[in-house]
């Protein structure tokens, strides 16, 4: 899933998702004014570029922040393994998949 910073959002959904294909929509502002308070929250930068747990069939999550200085962060969190505080944008994003209209 990709959310610009317009709310913009794309979701491509593959495998294990109840319905499988390319979708878009508009995120609430509300919804994302919360999700940009959760990355600032996260301090993003300060974190590792790199999370994982030693146990396999887990999923892999990637998670790229570009600011408006084009500064960019990419984190890639096997497990997940990383802090709670990327626990919580991972799980806001998952909700998005329930709480927004696709199209």
């Amino acid at each position: 899933m990709s959310v610009l910073e317009d709310g913009t959002a794309y979701y491509d959904a593959e495998m294990y998702n109840d319905q499988q294909g390319h979708f878009k929509t508009i995120v609430e502002k509300a919804q994302l004014d919360s999700l940009k308070q959760l990355i600032e929250l996260s301090n993003i930068l300060g974190l590792k570029d790199n999370y994982s747990i030693p146990v396999t069939d887990h999923p892999t999550y990637t998670l790229r922040v570009q600011y408006n200085n084009d500064q960019q962060k990419t984190i890639r969190d096997y497990g997940p393994g990383g802090p709670d505080e990327l626990k919580k944008i991972y799980h806001f994003m998952f909700s998005l998949r329930e709480t927004q209209h696709w199209r």
